[in-house]
């Protein structure tokens, strides 16, 4: 997801530096962008679509680690 995917672009300018504010009303999020850097002013508030994306991405990380710690049998080692 990228990050100005739920930002908008702000009207107020000053010296090549743009304000961002979060597309959700209700979500305080605002960053400036300036010189191809951006910089968090006011943390996002959890949304929930994107609070459910966070957990289920965790739990594909965490089955990946597990599956690469453990070993590998062919189907003939584990019905044998």
């Amino acid at each position: 997801m990228n990050i100005m995917d739920n930002c908008t672009l702000g009207t107020a300018r000053k010296k090549d530096v743009k304000y961002l504010k979060c597309v959700d009303a209700n979500c305080p999020g605002r960053a400036t962008l300036k010189n191809g850097n951006i910089r968090i002013t006011t943390e996002h508030a959890q949304h929930d679509a994107v609070t459910e994306e966070i957990s289920q991405l965790k739990i594909v990380g965490q089955c990946r680690k597990r599956a690469a710690q453990e070993d590998s049998h062919t189907l003939r080692q584990i019905f044998v």
